[in-house]
């Protein structure tokens, strides 16, 4: 994969070698124009890569300077600093919805395991009788059956939030992304609502932006 500095001083990129031989054909580069390979040490002209000598020298007579890129840019093209720059501003949030999920399905997961075992033993039974009825109802259906199928819900969507979290400080996955921020919003949820409520609207105001989304794949 490569990139391109086109004639407008923008880095496009990464692309492949084929679609830079396209672009060699169609007089949008010439061997002036710069170019760096991933993982490359630095910039060169695309002159110095042999593996583009045959398109450079079949291709169109090269224009002077570097011949600017198509706007808008081809498919599999598109402005790196754009791409940077969405990285930074969903890193943040996306670390911290992470941090929450991973605490509320600590915290659920625990808690899922308590109802397990303490449900319907003597000691606790017999606590419970000293309580008001309808505080002792309550207690008893959330302590049931019922109680532990929330904290399963719970967990599937703190599972929800740290996948989407994942995803989306990776700029993939934008729906998956706007889920897991709604999921933290909701404090039904999320033991640690405190926290994954203002991180979660935090998270669906940058995502909102149109120079993220466009950046998601």
């Amino acid at each position: 994969m490569y990139r391109i500095i086109g004639g407008d001083q923008q880095e496009y990129g990464p692309v492949s070698a084929d679609e830079v031989r396209q672009w060699i054909a169609e007089g949008r580069l010439n061997a002036q124009s710069k170019t760096r390979a991933e993982g490359g040490a630095g910039w060169q002209t695309l002159g110095d890569f042999p593996e583009f000598a045959e398109a450079l020298r079949t291709g169109p007579k090269p224009a002077p300077g570097p011949a600017p890129l198509p706007v808008p840019l081809p498919a599999g093209a598109s402005a790196s600093g754009g791409h940077d720059a969405a990285l930074q501003r969903v890193s943040t949030p996306a670390m911290w919805l992470l941090v929450v999920g991973i605490l509320d399905v600590a915290m659920t997961g625990f808690d899922l395991l308590s109802r397990l075992l303490l449900t319907n033993t003597a000691q606790v039974m017999q606590q419970l009788q000293t309580l008001p009825p309808e505080i002792r109802a309550i207690l008893e259906k959330l302590m049931g059956p019922a109680g532990a199928a929330y904290d399963l819900v719970g967990i599937v969507a703190d599972v929800l939030i740290i996948v989407g979290a994942l995803r989306m400080k990776a700029l993939q996955g934008y729906g998956l992304a706007v889920t897991a921020s709604i999921l933290a919003i909701l404090p039904c949820l999320s033991p640690c609502c405190v926290l994954s409520m203002p991180f979660g609207i935090w998270a669906l105001i940058v995502l909102t932006r149109p120079e993220v989304k466009s950046q998601f794949t």
